[in-house]
């Protein structure tokens, strides 16, 4: 009888949690904040002994991934002078298209011999809503807020030249 009685007491707690959970995410949703984050951003700053088509050649694996519906991606070099052009990384913002853990995964181990995904200044992976999105996208193919960074724009548009490369990829003009 005591046995019973717990279960009734437990299943009472559960169900008034869910229902707290459902009336917050209508709240949420009255209030048109995004409850989902349906938005990645990747950088991915590759060892410097990677070459730049092996490189390409692992984005366009990520890029490509079945769950992928919606990309942009840029390939972008890390110095501020001509003269010694070298290095280079990707930002590509991606719909995450499946579960995260999913996309984690999938994501390192595309890009486990070009850098070491366990180092977040090496790959950083986060997911975003679509405001956030719209900001990345600004951000990635825009004008940078910093002047200090658009010396280094420039020699992105020369390095991007050189190395036959679009300004960004989009599934609409795909890499």
């Amino acid at each position: 009888m005591e046995f019973d009685e717990n279960q009734r007491v437990i299943a009472e707690i559960f169900k008034w949690h869910e229902n707290r959970k459902i009336e917050k995410m209508r709240e949420l949703q009255r209030k048109h904040i995004e409850i989902e984050k349906p938005f990645c951003f990747l950088t991915v700053n590759p060892k410097p002994s990677i070459e730049l088509p092996v490189f390409l050649k692992a984005v366009h694996k990520a890029i490509n991934k079945k769950w992928i519906t919606y990309y942009l991606m840029v390939i972008e070099q890390r110095v501020e002078s001509e003269e010694d052009i070298h290095g280079f990384h990707t930002h590509i913002i991606f719909n995450k298209g499946t579960k995260y853990c999913k996309v984690v995964s999938e994501m390192k181990n595309t890009f486990k011999d070009m850098c070491d995904c366990s180092k977040e200044q090496l790959f950083n992976l986060k997911v975003m809503g679509t405001e956030e999105k719209d900001r990345k996208i600004e951000y990635t193919i825009g004008v940078k807020a910093d002047p200090a960074k658009h010396q280094k724009q420039q020699i992105d548009i020369i390095f991007r030249q050189r190395n036959k490369l679009k300004s960004y990829y989009t599934i609409e003009e795909p890499f």
